[in-house]
């Protein structure tokens, strides 16, 4: 069951280093138009849309379940 918990830190941590990675390097090379950072945002929600609905849908399984270990564990 911890590792379950453990595992979706490290995967929230990761994808977090990663966007502020990414958010620190285009900063650092100068976003100049209002259309560079139109596609930068873009980039950003597409890239990450994916990672963090598995990251919610992760959470949420992993709600249930402790849930549902902590019950049966007391019957």
């Amino acid at each position: 069951m911890k590792i379950a918990w453990i595992l979706w830190w490290i995967a929230t941590i990761f994808w977090g280093v990663v966007a502020i990675g990414l958010f620190v390097f285009a900063l650092m090379n100068g976003l100049n138009s209002e259309m560079e950072w139109y596609k930068f945002t873009f980039l950003m929600i597409g890239i990450f849309l994916v990672p963090i609905i598995c990251q919610v849908v992760w959470l949420i399984i992993n709600l249930i379940v402790s849930k549902n270990f902590r019950e049966n564990q007391y019957n």
